[in-house]
Protein backbone atom coordinates (compact mmCIF):
# COMPACT_ATOMS: atom_id res chain seq x y z
CA UNK A 1 0.00 0.00 0.00
CA UNK A 2 1.29 3.70 -1.09
CA UNK A 3 0.28 6.28 1.06
CA UNK A 4 -0.14 10.30 0.11
CA UNK A 5 -0.21 12.87 2.52
CA UNK A 6 -1.44 16.53 1.70
CA UNK A 7 -1.18 19.48 3.80
CA UNK A 8 -4.44 21.17 4.30
CA UNK A 9 -4.76 24.98 5.06
CA UNK A 10 -8.37 26.12 5.51
CA UNK A 11 -9.44 26.08 9.10
CA UNK A 12 -12.71 23.79 9.79
CA UNK A 13 -15.33 24.84 11.96
CA UNK A 14 -18.96 23.27 12.85
CA UNK A 15 -20.46 25.86 9.81
CA UNK A 16 -17.45 24.37 7.22
CA UNK A 17 -17.08 21.31 7.88
CA UNK A 18 -19.47 19.64 5.38
CA UNK A 19 -18.27 21.34 2.97
CA UNK A 20 -14.29 21.23 3.60
CA UNK A 21 -14.68 17.39 4.10
CA UNK A 22 -16.77 17.24 0.47
CA UNK A 23 -14.11 19.42 -0.85
CA UNK A 24 -11.50 17.10 0.29
CA UNK A 25 -13.00 13.88 -1.07
CA UNK A 26 -13.24 15.50 -4.44
CA UNK A 27 -9.51 16.31 -4.40
CA UNK A 28 -8.30 12.99 -2.94
CA UNK A 29 -10.28 11.10 -5.95
CA UNK A 30 -10.95 13.61 -8.64
CA UNK A 31 -14.00 12.93 -10.95
CA UNK A 32 -13.60 12.30 -14.49
CA UNK A 33 -14.99 12.32 -17.79
CA UNK A 34 -16.35 8.26 -19.42
CA UNK A 35 -16.43 8.28 -23.16
CA UNK A 36 -14.49 9.14 -26.34
CA UNK A 37 -16.11 10.65 -29.30
CA UNK A 38 -17.23 10.20 -31.59
CA UNK A 39 -19.02 6.91 -30.42
CA UNK A 40 -19.16 7.55 -27.33
CA UNK A 41 -20.05 4.49 -24.58
CA UNK A 42 -19.06 6.20 -21.54
CA UNK A 43 -19.92 3.92 -18.65
CA UNK A 44 -18.99 4.34 -14.78
CA UNK A 45 -16.94 1.46 -13.17
CA UNK A 46 -19.02 -0.48 -10.35
CA UNK A 47 -17.58 1.01 -7.35
CA UNK A 48 -18.14 4.67 -8.90
CA UNK A 49 -21.35 6.91 -8.60
CA UNK A 50 -22.25 8.64 -11.83
CA UNK A 51 -23.02 11.96 -11.58
CA UNK A 52 -24.00 13.99 -14.94
CA UNK A 53 -24.74 12.46 -18.72
CA UNK A 54 -23.42 14.59 -21.47
CA UNK A 55 -22.70 14.92 -25.06
CA UNK A 56 -19.46 17.35 -24.77
CA UNK A 57 -18.17 16.35 -21.46
CA UNK A 58 -14.34 17.69 -21.29
CA UNK A 59 -14.02 17.52 -25.15
CA UNK A 60 -15.39 16.79 -28.57
CA UNK A 61 -19.19 16.59 -29.37
CA UNK A 62 -20.56 12.75 -29.22
CA UNK A 63 -22.11 12.05 -32.68
CA UNK A 64 -23.80 8.72 -31.04
CA UNK A 65 -23.62 8.06 -27.11
CA UNK A 66 -22.91 10.28 -24.76
CA UNK A 67 -20.16 10.81 -22.14
CA UNK A 68 -20.46 9.73 -18.07
CA UNK A 69 -19.27 12.15 -15.90
CA UNK A 70 -17.85 9.52 -12.74
CA UNK A 71 -16.59 9.82 -9.38
CA UNK A 72 -16.36 8.43 -5.89
CA UNK A 73 -17.86 10.18 -3.91
CA UNK A 74 -21.53 8.98 -2.94
CA UNK A 75 -23.84 11.42 -4.76
CA UNK A 76 -25.68 11.77 -1.70
CA UNK A 77 -23.13 14.14 -0.42
CA UNK A 78 -24.39 16.50 -2.81
CA UNK A 79 -27.74 18.48 -1.48
CA UNK A 80 -27.52 19.67 -5.20
CA UNK A 81 -25.95 20.38 -8.20
CA UNK A 82 -25.85 23.02 -10.99
CA UNK A 83 -23.37 23.75 -14.34
CA UNK A 84 -22.04 27.46 -13.80
CA UNK A 85 -20.99 29.17 -17.58
CA UNK A 86 -23.07 30.49 -20.64
CA UNK A 87 -21.93 29.34 -23.84
CA UNK A 88 -20.25 30.39 -25.72
CA UNK A 89 -17.67 32.25 -24.30
CA UNK A 90 -17.67 29.85 -20.54
CA UNK A 91 -16.78 31.88 -17.47
CA UNK A 92 -17.84 29.41 -14.93
CA UNK A 93 -17.31 29.85 -11.38
CA UNK A 94 -18.72 27.90 -8.39
CA UNK A 95 -20.75 30.39 -5.83
CA UNK A 96 -19.82 31.01 -2.26
CA UNK A 97 -21.13 27.99 -0.38
CA UNK A 98 -20.86 25.16 -3.06
CA UNK A 99 -17.69 23.01 -4.12
CA UNK A 100 -16.79 22.54 -7.61
CA UNK A 101 -16.83 18.64 -8.67
CA UNK A 102 -15.49 18.98 -12.53
CA UNK A 103 -15.39 21.28 -15.74
CA UNK A 104 -17.26 20.21 -18.91
CA UNK A 105 -18.04 22.02 -22.10
CA UNK A 106 -21.34 21.19 -22.25
CA UNK A 107 -23.16 21.17 -19.28
CA UNK A 108 -26.64 19.83 -20.75
CA UNK A 109 -26.85 22.99 -22.94
CA UNK A 110 -25.08 24.73 -25.58
CA UNK A 111 -21.31 24.31 -26.31
CA UNK A 112 -18.93 26.56 -25.23
CA UNK A 113 -16.69 27.61 -28.11
CA UNK A 114 -13.63 28.45 -25.12
CA UNK A 115 -13.19 28.09 -21.71
CA UNK A 116 -15.12 26.08 -19.31
CA UNK A 117 -18.66 25.69 -17.58
CA UNK A 118 -18.01 24.37 -13.81
CA UNK A 119 -20.37 21.75 -12.41
CA UNK A 120 -21.17 22.84 -8.97
CA UNK A 121 -22.63 21.02 -5.37
CA UNK A 122 -24.26 22.68 -2.46
CA UNK A 123 -22.48 20.25 -0.07
CA UNK A 124 -25.49 17.45 1.72
CA UNK A 125 -25.77 17.96 5.97
CA UNK A 126 -26.71 15.21 8.01
CA UNK A 127 -30.06 14.79 10.21
CA UNK A 128 -29.08 13.62 13.15
CA UNK A 129 -32.95 14.24 14.51
CA UNK A 130 -34.30 11.72 12.74
CA UNK A 131 -31.04 9.44 12.49
CA UNK A 132 -31.93 9.34 16.76
CA UNK A 133 -35.10 8.98 16.56
CA UNK A 134 -34.53 5.96 13.84
CA UNK A 135 -31.85 4.61 16.45
CA UNK A 136 -34.44 5.08 19.71
CA UNK A 137 -37.20 3.10 17.89
CA UNK A 138 -34.99 0.55 16.77
CA UNK A 139 -32.59 -0.17 20.02
CA UNK A 140 -34.67 1.85 22.50
CA UNK A 141 -33.30 4.96 24.74
CA UNK A 142 -31.08 5.02 27.78
CA UNK A 143 -32.33 6.83 30.39
CA UNK A 144 -29.79 9.14 31.10
CA UNK A 145 -30.40 8.38 35.00
CA UNK A 146 -30.00 4.49 34.83
CA UNK A 147 -26.30 5.50 32.51
CA UNK A 148 -25.19 7.95 35.55
CA UNK A 149 -22.30 10.69 34.62
CA UNK A 150 -19.93 7.74 34.45
CA UNK A 151 -21.24 4.31 33.58
CA UNK A 152 -21.89 1.49 36.29
CA UNK A 153 -21.48 -1.77 34.96
CA UNK A 154 -25.33 -2.13 34.60
CA UNK A 155 -24.64 1.27 32.43
CA UNK A 156 -21.97 -0.49 30.62
CA UNK A 157 -24.34 -3.96 29.73
CA UNK A 158 -26.91 -1.23 28.38
CA UNK A 159 -24.59 0.67 25.95
CA UNK A 160 -24.26 -2.93 24.35
CA UNK A 161 -28.56 -2.60 23.23
CA UNK A 162 -28.54 -6.56 23.41
CA UNK A 163 -25.81 -6.59 20.31
CA UNK A 164 -28.26 -5.44 18.00
CA UNK A 165 -26.34 -3.15 15.24
CA UNK A 166 -28.47 -1.04 12.36
CA UNK A 167 -27.74 -0.84 9.04
CA UNK A 168 -27.82 1.97 6.42
CA UNK A 169 -31.33 0.61 5.36
CA UNK A 170 -32.79 1.34 8.80
CA UNK A 171 -31.66 5.24 8.18
CA UNK A 172 -33.56 5.28 4.75
CA UNK A 173 -36.68 7.07 6.32
CA UNK A 174 -34.69 9.79 6.70
CA UNK A 175 -33.71 10.96 2.79
CA UNK A 176 -31.16 10.08 1.31
CA UNK A 177 -28.64 12.11 3.69
CA UNK A 178 -24.75 11.41 4.83
CA UNK A 179 -24.96 9.66 8.27
CA UNK A 180 -22.58 11.37 10.74
CA UNK A 181 -21.36 10.21 14.08
CA UNK A 182 -19.28 11.94 16.61
CA UNK A 183 -17.34 9.60 18.88
CA UNK A 184 -17.48 10.81 22.43
CA UNK A 185 -19.32 13.93 20.67
CA UNK A 186 -20.41 16.50 22.88
CA UNK A 187 -22.26 18.61 20.20
CA UNK A 188 -20.58 22.36 18.59
CA UNK A 189 -18.98 23.36 21.31
CA UNK A 190 -17.04 26.80 21.91
CA UNK A 191 -15.03 26.77 24.43
CA UNK A 192 -14.11 30.30 26.05
CA UNK A 193 -11.04 29.15 27.08
CA UNK A 194 -9.43 27.93 23.94
CA UNK A 195 -9.66 29.18 20.48
CA UNK A 196 -11.29 26.44 18.75
CA UNK A 197 -14.55 25.09 18.11
CA UNK A 198 -15.16 21.65 18.23
CA UNK A 199 -18.79 19.65 16.91
CA UNK A 200 -20.80 18.96 13.76
CA UNK A 201 -23.95 20.11 13.95
CA UNK A 202 -24.70 17.45 11.57
CA UNK A 203 -23.56 14.34 13.96
CA UNK A 204 -25.30 11.97 16.08
CA UNK A 205 -22.92 12.80 19.44
CA UNK A 206 -22.06 9.11 20.59
CA UNK A 207 -21.18 9.74 23.93
CA UNK A 208 -21.27 7.14 27.54
CA UNK A 209 -21.89 10.82 28.91
CA UNK A 210 -24.91 13.25 28.93
CA UNK A 211 -22.83 16.70 29.67
CA UNK A 212 -20.13 18.02 27.78
CA UNK A 213 -17.15 19.09 29.53
CA UNK A 214 -18.61 22.69 30.15
CA UNK A 215 -21.66 21.03 32.18
CA UNK A 216 -24.29 21.78 29.30
CA UNK A 217 -26.34 19.09 27.98
CA UNK A 218 -25.28 17.26 24.66
CA UNK A 219 -27.13 18.05 21.26
CA UNK A 220 -28.02 15.37 19.12
CA UNK A 221 -26.82 13.06 21.93
CA UNK A 222 -27.06 9.12 21.70
CA UNK A 223 -25.14 6.87 24.55
CA UNK A 224 -23.00 4.69 22.93
CA UNK A 225 -19.50 3.03 23.71
CA UNK A 226 -17.16 3.97 20.81
CA UNK A 227 -15.29 0.22 21.45
CA UNK A 228 -18.80 -0.92 20.11
CA UNK A 229 -21.32 1.36 18.30
CA UNK A 230 -24.59 0.12 17.77
CA UNK A 231 -23.81 0.09 13.56
CA UNK A 232 -23.63 -2.18 11.11
CA UNK A 233 -20.31 -2.48 9.33
CA UNK A 234 -19.86 0.36 6.21
CA UNK A 235 -22.84 2.25 7.61
CA UNK A 236 -21.46 5.64 8.90
CA UNK A 237 -19.97 8.22 5.81
CA UNK A 238 -18.03 10.47 8.46
CA UNK A 239 -16.69 9.54 12.08
CA UNK A 240 -15.32 12.42 13.78
CA UNK A 241 -12.89 11.40 16.78
CA UNK A 242 -11.89 14.57 18.25
CA UNK A 243 -9.54 14.36 21.65
CA UNK A 244 -9.95 11.42 22.08
CA UNK A 245 -7.95 8.37 22.28
CA UNK A 246 -8.83 6.88 19.22
CA UNK A 247 -6.06 3.67 18.94
CA UNK A 248 -9.01 2.09 21.21
CA UNK A 249 -11.47 2.70 18.71
CA UNK A 250 -9.91 2.58 15.17
CA UNK A 251 -11.17 -1.03 14.73
CA UNK A 252 -14.78 0.11 15.37
CA UNK A 253 -14.10 3.31 13.14
CA UNK A 254 -12.83 1.20 9.99
CA UNK A 255 -15.56 -1.28 11.07
CA UNK A 256 -18.82 1.17 10.45
CA UNK A 257 -16.93 3.53 8.20
CA UNK A 258 -18.39 3.31 4.23
CA UNK A 259 -16.25 2.40 1.82
CA UNK A 260 -15.60 5.78 0.28
CA UNK A 261 -15.64 6.98 4.16
CA UNK A 262 -14.17 9.73 5.77
CA UNK A 263 -12.64 9.85 9.41
CA UNK A 264 -11.76 13.52 11.00
CA UNK A 265 -9.53 13.40 13.64
CA UNK A 266 -8.03 15.84 15.72
CA UNK A 267 -5.84 15.77 18.89
CA UNK A 268 -3.22 18.94 20.35
CA UNK A 269 -0.47 16.52 21.26
CA UNK A 270 -0.33 14.25 18.47
CA UNK A 271 1.78 14.94 15.42
CA UNK A 272 0.81 14.72 11.96
CA UNK A 273 3.50 11.92 11.41
CA UNK A 274 2.64 9.82 14.45
CA UNK A 275 -0.74 9.26 13.65
CA UNK A 276 0.32 8.68 9.88
CA UNK A 277 2.35 5.72 11.29
CA UNK A 278 -0.30 4.31 13.42
CA UNK A 279 -3.28 4.77 10.85
CA UNK A 280 -1.89 4.33 7.53
CA UNK A 281 -1.77 0.53 7.69
CA UNK A 282 -5.43 0.02 9.11
CA UNK A 283 -7.48 2.89 6.67
CA UNK A 284 -6.95 1.99 3.23
CA UNK A 285 -9.29 3.39 1.03
CA UNK A 286 -10.17 5.84 3.67
CA UNK A 287 -9.63 9.37 3.31
CA UNK A 288 -8.53 10.86 6.87
CA UNK A 289 -8.93 14.88 7.50
CA UNK A 290 -6.59 16.63 10.37
CA UNK A 291 -8.49 19.87 10.52
CA UNK A 292 -6.64 22.73 11.85
CA UNK A 293 -8.00 24.26 15.23
CA UNK A 294 -5.52 26.60 16.52
CA UNK A 295 -2.24 24.82 17.27
CA UNK A 296 -4.12 21.19 16.11
CA UNK A 297 -2.75 18.96 13.58
CA UNK A 298 -3.51 19.79 9.92
CA UNK A 299 -3.28 17.82 7.23
CA UNK A 300 -5.29 15.11 4.92
CA UNK A 301 -4.28 11.55 4.94
CA UNK A 302 -4.95 9.98 1.78
CA UNK A 303 -4.76 6.04 1.71
CA UNK A 304 -5.39 3.78 -1.26
CA UNK A 305 -4.58 0.44 -2.11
Amino acid sequence: MSEQLTVASTTLNPETMMKVILERGLETSPPTWSGTAPFCQGACEPNQHQYFSDRDGDGQRCQLGEKKLCGSVPEYRFKQTSWSGTAFACEGACPAGTVEIAKGSGGGGQRCWWGWKKFCAIPAGGDPDCAIEVLGRHLGYIDKKELGHNPTPEGWRLLKYGGKKLGREAFRECGNKPIVIDIGGEGPVEDPSKPQRFGSLDAINMNVKYNNHLGKPIENWFAADGSDLPLADHTADIVIVQNTFIPGFLPEVTRVLAKQGTILLTGDNWTVDEWREKIAPEIAGKTVIFPCYGNYACAVIQAYN
